[in-house]
């Protein structure tokens, strides 16, 4: 009986080990991996398949393509004639330029997302633990209250550089393509930023692991004895 007692220790002690690594963060060379397979143009190798990171997925997806379909839409455009003569239309460059863009986005998004996504799992297990503070709702209505000024809560506030950049990028893309298919796609942007303010704002969770769980500390180990017996021994230790 001893001996199925201590195998069950070792077979619960390899299983709490493997638990206890699924929560961990990305690693640097996770996150340099995800930037890079996130190079191969549009498709979000590295968020898919490192990261799983579906959202991050999804928006390279519709950065990439969106630029290809503007690039190719100025690369095939025909400026119409008026009276027999052919006046100057910067319509195809600026397809061209847009189209650039949102491919320019589509890197700096790369860029961001790689260096700061979490794991959602990880997360989790932090926000579970009793002494954990997450933001407050205080802090939160700060956070949206300011970004009217873009990104300024979220850096002081949520010291979150990723929304941060989102904004910005937004902002000064509404205000760079005020003018741009009519007037329509400047105001647009700045309403897609003030959305992602509110969204920004109520949902991200502070990153930093605060305080312990009610469980660390307890490790269980298989020692022998004085007289050479081997037998388990639950310990618990704290480091302040």
């Amino acid at each position: 009986m001893k001996i199925v007692f201590i195998t069950l220790c070792f077979a619960f002690t390899a299983f709490a080990q493997e638990q206890q690594e699924e929560y961990k963060n990305f690693t640097i060379g996770q996150r340099f991996g995800t930037f890079a397979l996130n190079i191969i143009p549009g498709f979000g190798f590295g968020s898919a398949i490192i990261m799983q990171d579906r959202v991050g997925t999804g928006i390279h997806l519709g950065l990439f393509g969106t630029g290809a379909v503007i690039l190719i839409k100025g690369l095939n455009y025909t400026p119409e004639r008026r009276d027999n003569s052919l006046d100057m239309d910067l319509t195809g460059a600026a397809f061209f330029i847009l189209g650039l863009y949102f491919w320019s986005t589509d890197i700096i998004f790369n860029i961001v997302r790689s260096a700061t996504y979490d794991n959602p799992k990880y997360i989790q297990q932090l926000s579970e633990k009793p002494g954990y503070k997450n933001f407050t709702v205080g802090q939160r209505f700060g956070t949206f209250a300011l970004n009217i000024i873009p990104g300024l809560g979220s850096v002081v506030v949520m010291n979150d550089w990723a929304g941060a950049i989102t904004q910005w990028v937004l902002v000064g893309s509404g205000i760079a393509f005020k003018d741009a298919f009519e007037g329509s796609l400047g105001p647009a942007l700045i309403c897609i930023s003030i959305a992602f303010n509110i969204y920004r704002s109520f949902t991200y969770n502070k990153p930093e692991n605060m305080a312990f769980s009610k469980n660390d500390g307890f490790h269980l180990s298989v020692l022998p004895n004085r007289h050479g017996k081997v037998m388990p021994y639950l310990l618990f230790s704290k480091e302040f």
